[in-house]
């Protein structure tokens, strides 16, 4: 007979474990010893959960219609595509988006150097409004990024890098900002290598809550953005980048609507 496994107190605490706060499940049921010291570990059992997530919110305008439902938990929203494919407009317009919901943002703009640069402002005055705009805080370059990055992330809702190549961090490490803070809405922009696969490795592709796809083309105003991962929501809806413009399904195939599970 194989003998019980004794969780030793001693030696598996809450400290060394988890830092995640324990959530009271003891309102309508007795615990048991195990589900106690499983409790102690961060634990909670299934039947605490609530019949709706909290937070759920949506952008305004097209580009909410395009992402649909955000909830402000370790989301972290992935824009990939090859060059000239209008990524870092893409990026600026749902920087938009949440500065008009009174969103505090910040924009780390590598790839086109920050507001000394005409490119950004161009960007800037082509991709946002006035009430968006007022939210927004763009830098060019970060020295320490994980340094930085854990300093901003205490005190603001979201943080967009164009792009995640030139911010150097890995995918672990950003696992360890979301961890870290939860609450805080990532946009990452990432290059498509040759072969189609990101940069950050396959760990960067699979981590994120939404991956948008950009397409190329030689002009400006075709370009499109697709929607490759988007949990919980429709993958069958595409966005034009220059127009602003969300193009739905067809109303007689809305029924069989593909949802990102």
């Amino acid at each position: 007979m194989v003998a019980p496994v004794v969780i030793k107190e001693e030696e598996t605490t809450v400290e060394n474990i988890s830092s995640t706060p324990v959530i009271d499940i003891t309102k309508n049921e007795e615990l048991s010893e195990y589900e106690k010291k499983m409790q102690k570990l961060g634990y909670v059992k299934a039947t605490s959960a609530p019949k709706q997530a909290s937070g759920i919110y949506r952008l305004p305008g097209e580009i909410g219609k395009f992402l649909q439902n955000i909830q402000p938990y370790k989301e972290l929203i992935i824009i990939k595509g090859n060059k000239h494919s209008s990524k870092s407009q893409l990026a600026m317009q749902i920087a938009n988006g949440f500065g008009e919901l009174n969103k505090k943002v910040v924009y780390i703009d590598y790839e086109q150097g920050g507001m000394e640069c005409k490119d950004t402002i161009d960007s800037l005055n082509r991709n946002t409004t006035p009430q968006g705009k007022r939210n927004i805080l763009v830098k060019g370059y970060v020295e320490k990024p994980m340094q930085e990055l854990k300093a901003i992330s205490q005190i603001n809702d979201v943080i967009v890098a164009d792009s995640v190549t030139d911010l150097k961090i890995t995918a672990d490490q950003l696992n360890e900002l979301r961890n870290q803070f939860p609450e805080v809405i990532w946009v990452f922009i990432s290059q498509v290598k040759e072969n189609g696969r990101m940069y950050g490795g396959n760990k960067m592709s699979h981590n994120p809550t939404k991956i948008i796809y950009c397409h190329s083309n030689k002009n400006y105003e075709k370009r499109f953005a697709e929607l490759e991962k988007n949990r919980g929501n429709s993958l069958e809806v595409t966005y034009n980048i220059f127009e602003k413009k969300t193009t739905l399904p067809e109303e007689e195939s809305r029924d069989n609507i593909i949802i990102d599970l």
